[in-house]
């Protein structure tokens, strides 16, 4: 191992644990602030089943009833009228503690479900606060040592990769460690691309055995029917 090599694989070496831990931290604040958006959305819709429950009553039933009266009194039919009529003045006070007893019911329900949502708030916001300053530090420390990486390959698997090339001497400069880099990415993508287009080839094979398949069975069904027209 040449001594530039050597000295690139301490500083590699060195950089790596930062660069994992910088990931994992912002990764986790990025799942937390995530997270607490999703929360925020579950606090502004409220569950809207009382509502609906309150608009059929309001607003679907008590108009059928009041044009039931109506009709029967233009019928002459005031007997009746006047016994719908108390049916339908029950039917108000019952209808209205039904609506009563819906808005108690989602008002607790609702105060209950925002209780718990802000305390998961207030937690991940908490976490948030504990990552945050040790973010910064590695973000400080990398700064410092990142700057031996060329710009397009400041990423940890970028990272991992070329200081593997100095650990098995595959590399003596960062110029063979970027060239081998790029061939391994090239490889990969070739090998992506042939998974992509074996797969669509299987979904097109699938597609048209179904079309032979259904072309197969209707005819099939036409032969039948050209029996069967011959038979009669």
């Amino acid at each position: 191992m040449t001594a530039e090599a050597q000295e690139l694989k301490e500083k590699f070496g060195e950089m790596l644990p930062f660069m994992r831990e910088f990931d994992d931290l912002d990764a986790k604040i990025g799942n937390y602030k995530n997270k607490i958006k999703q929360d925020q959305k579950l606090l502004k819709s409220k569950d809207q089943t009382g509502f609906i429950v309150c608009l059929i009553i309001g607003v679907v039933l008590v108009p059928f009833f009041a044009t039931i009266m109506m009709l029967l009194f233009r019928i002459g039919e005031v007997s009746a009228a006047i016994a719908g009529i108390g049916i339908f003045l029950g039917y108000l006070i019952i209808a209205t503690l039904v609506i009563i007893c819906v808005y108690a019911l989602e008002s607790s329900g609702y105060k209950n479900k925002t209780k718990k949502l802000n305390e998961e708030i207030a937690r991940l916001q908490k976490e948030i606060a504990i990552i945050e300053p040790r973010l910064e530090k590695v973000f400080d420390i990398l700064a410092e040592r990142i700057v031996v990486v060329p710009e397009n390959y400041r990423y940890l698997m970028a990272v991992e990769c070329m200081y593997g090339y100095f650990v098995n001497r595959r590399a003596d400069s960062l110029k063979e460690a970027i060239n081998l880099y790029e061939e391994e990415l090239y490889r990969m993508r070739q090998e992506q691309r042939s998974e992509q287009m074996v797969a669509l080839q299987r979904q097109q094979n699938s597609a048209l055995n179904n079309i032979s398949a259904s072309s197969a069975i209707n005819a099939a069904a036409n032969m039948a029917q050209v029996f069967q027209n011959i038979g009669r």
